[in-house]
């Protein structure tokens, strides 16, 4: 069967949806579905997800939305949600819960970071201000208040590069996302050497980094035999998604 449809993926904070649309990117009527998934508000301000949640809304997702598909789908494109953090240990199985970005645990950290950097030399290289919701944050707050996961994982990642992993077995991040994680300097195309060093981690327990142009890899059977062998684009951020689906794709818009 000929190749007619694009499958898109939009993982968000509460919800999974799945989608089919025409080459010419137009939504193809009934070939949609939507998940809820849970997410923990906790007494003292984490927002936590499991990634098996997530990973099973997805495929559910995919498997309602692909039961009135019309024609074979020729690649499928992911959104994710930004500033996420997920620590995997030496199988990549997750050892913590994906902290989720409104997680607000790591305020203390934010001031403690910006005795020793220059916070606004932060921004300029990673387009990111030292802030709770950012995993730069987060990491600090794991060393210092989760020592037995910061002791398990030896990769650190976002759901998204996780969820790409778990659709490919390529473990890496898009620009896109590499872009929201505070941790990234963004004219140099690498993970912040000073950050990085700073809390303690090596540049080898941060995921590769790819371009979306040819960072598309075939898909393994996680989602079935009809989507087996189709390329996967790495997720990208649903910010950045929303601002081009609005048409914000201008300095002047």
């Amino acid at each position: 069967m000929e190749s007619d449809c694009v499958l898109a993926l939009d993982v968000g904070t509460s919800s999974v949806r799945a989608a089919l649309y025409t080459m010419a990117g137009q939504a193809i009527p009934g070939a949609a579905a939507r998940l809820a998934h849970q997410v923990a508000y906790l007494p003292d301000g984490g927002v936590e997800s499991r990634a098996e949640t997530l990973l099973d809304c997805v495929g559910k997702a995919v498997e309602q939305c692909l039961v009135s598909r019309p024609g074979a789908v020729a690649a499928v494109g992911i959104s994710c949600f930004w500033h996420s953090l997920l620590g995997l240990d030496g199988r990549l199985r997750p050892v913590t819960p994906v902290l989720m970005w409104p997680d607000t645990r790591s305020a203390e950290e934010v001031a403690a970071l910006l005795l020793q950097v220059d916070g606004e030399a932060v921004r300029r290289r990673t387009g990111c201000r030292l802030h709770p919701s950012y995993p730069a944050a987060k990491l600090h707050w794991v060393a210092r208040c989760r020592p037995r996961w910061w002791a398990a994982a030896g990769q650190w990642v976002s759901f998204g590069d996780y969820l790409w992993w778990w659709l490919t077995g390529e473990l890496a991040a898009s620009v896109s996302m590499a872009s929201a994680s505070g941790l990234f300097d963004q004219a140099a195309g690498v993970w912040d050497p000073e950050l990085v060093g700073l809390l303690g981690l090596r540049p080898a327990q941060l995921p590769a980094v790819v371009d979306l142009r040819d960072g598309a890899a075939p898909c393994r059977a996680t989602l079935g035999p009809a989507l087996q062998g189709i390329p996967v684009l790495p997720p990208v951020g649903d910010g950045a998604c929303n601002n081009v689906g609005s048409g914000a794709t201008g300095a002047t818009r």
